[in-house]
């Protein structure tokens, strides 16, 4: 038991070591002797628990998927998001999905990177595409609901909506840099945050939002 708890905390070192260098350098300018001087243990012993870096890479948006994507669902569910006002629970779901970058630094931090790799490699433990049916079908309930009370056009898709959701959630951390510049604001500042969430919030739910007159 002892020994099987000393890998597992030796694995969770690394990770963790691992996530600090990627998060500063970037996928393509972190190295294993880093990391392993970071984590205090021996490049070699990296090797020995990970073929090369871009598994570990894998491993670390793993983790940080992990941690953020049940949580963001247990948050919906608790504050029964299905079951509230239509415009309201659209409007919130957004406000969370858009919620969980700024929650998790780390995860925003590799965003970028995550992206590309999540693009050019099969990552099977990929919490995003794991989860990612179970909010939209939170989502397709609430705009089922609100277009029999017809306060959302008829001719929304749900998952072209969720992807627009996500697009714009993800891109407020890899494209910063263009809302800087066009903007004339940093999202990821809280001045930003608070200037930025309610923006977004707002644009995407008024496109889905039947408006009077």
């Amino acid at each position: 038991m002892t020994k099987k708890t000393n890998k597992t905390d030796t694995i969770s070192n690394i990770i963790t070591a691992a996530s600090a260098v990627f998060a500063e350098r970037g996928l393509a300018d972190a190295n294993i002797q880093e990391i392993a001087d970071h984590a205090g243990v021996t490049k070699q012993l990296v090797y020995h628990y990970f073929q090369n870096k871009n598994q570990l890479f894998a491993c670390v948006i793993d983790r940080s998927s992990d941690d953020a994507m049940p949580g963001l669902i247990d948050e919906l569910n608790q504050a029964n998001i299905t079951g509230q006002p239509p415009v309201l629970a659209l409007r919130k779901l957004i406000d969370k999905t858009l919620e969980i970058y700024y929650k998790n630094p780390l995860m925003a931090s590799l965003a970028d990177d995550g992206i590309r790799y999540h693009c050019n490699n099969d990552t099977p433990r990929n919490q995003f595409a794991r989860l990612g049916p179970e909010l939209t079908e939170m989502l397709r309930e609430i705009l089922r609901r609100g277009k029999e009370e017809g306060v959302f056009r008829q001719d929304i898709d749900p998952d072209l909506l969720f992807a627009t959701i996500g697009l714009i959630a993800g891109s407020t951390f890899t494209n910063r840099y263009v809302v800087n510049v066009l903007g004339k604001i940093d999202p990821t500042t809280e001045d930003g945050e608070r200037l930025w969430r309610p923006f977004i919030v707002d644009l995407i739910a008024s496109g889905v939002e039947v408006r009077n007159g």
